[in-house]
């Protein structure tokens, strides 16, 4: 997993990292959150479900407060396409408040 992070300005963190996920098993499902597998994705081909592009850029505003925005982009391998997906496209803001 290649990632490189930046501190431009004090403060100011960037990162971009790119990350791959494969299944374990060809007879086993992609499974979302709380593991409920992904149907269509039974039976496939394959072991090498997705890579994601991501950047991600925070901001410590003071000791207490941070803001942070983050993008990825999810390029559907040989699991998803013959599974009927396509490549798709994640963004995330956080606000986070610590005392």
């Amino acid at each position: 997993m290649p990632n490189l992070s930046l501190q431009p300005l004090p403060g100011i963190r960037l990162s971009v990292d790119w990350n791959f996920y494969w299944r374990l098993s060809k007879n086993d499902a992609v499974y979302t959150r709380g593991l409920n597998p992904l149907e269509q994705t039974l039976g496939t081909n394959g072991r090498f479900v997705t890579q994601a592009l991501s950047t991600n850029i925070e901001w410590e505003i003071d000791k207490h407060f941070s803001l942070g925005l983050s993008y990825s982009h999810f390029f559907a391998e040989q699991v998803i396409t013959e599974a009927g997906g396509r490549d798709t496209d994640y963004v995330r803001t956080q606000f986070n408040a610590v005392f």
